[in-house]
């Protein structure tokens, strides 16, 4: 892109100072007279022939390989196909950030969705845990209930275990074996 400024400055400044072609009349000097020198060493009349001598561009300019027209042309040429080459590429490099600025649009989406999915597994796990402990605390209390009827049972026996041991050796035997038939 540097090089392309120069260039085009170039390119303009030689199409404004540019000249058309100029004609030098033959009768424009005596006959006899002096030859005349252009800025550029090159005699203006031949006052020999009286011939014109023309000249491309404005008198005095030296005909060189970076004035030419045909120099100028492949300048242009070459700024044009740079200026081409660069839309190709900005149109890439266009493409390939569209590209990028929609993966980052999906990226941000799956990151939304999967902040959404991490929230819901959340709360779904503390719903989790409560249920947990409350299934946990009537564990408890079954259990409670539980052992507390056993023990009730077991002083229940114990107690018609003295009362038959009070009331007879003979009786203690019968007892024990009704109380285990059922």
């Amino acid at each position: 892109m540097k090089s392309l400024a120069p260039i085009l400055l170039l390119l303009c400044t030689a199409c404004v100072t540019r000249a058309p072609r100029q004609e030098v009349p033959a009768s424009m000097p005596p006959a006899g007279a002096p030859v005349l020198y252009g800025r550029d060493g090159t005699p203006v009349w031949n006052a020999g022939t009286g011939e014109t001598l023309t000249r491309n561009g404005p008198a005095g300019e030296a005909k060189s390989a970076e004035g030419s027209r045909v120099y100028m042309l492949e300048l242009y040429q070459s700024v044009i196909d740079e200026k081409e080459k660069l839309q190709l590429e900005v149109q890439s490099l266009q493409a390939s950030l569209d590209r990028t600025q929609a993966d980052l649009e999906a990226a941000r989406n799956r990151n939304t969705e999967a902040s959404n999915e991490i929230t819901r597994l959340q709360a779904e796990l503390e719903k989790s845990r409560a249920e947990s402990l409350e299934l946990a605390g009537r564990l408890v209390t079954a259990q409670i209930r539980r052992l507390e009827a056993e023990k009730l049972l077991l002083e229940h026996r114990i107690e018609a275990a003295r009362i038959a041991a009070q009331a007879g050796p003979e009786d203690s035997v019968k007892a024990p074996a009704k109380a285990e038939k059922p």
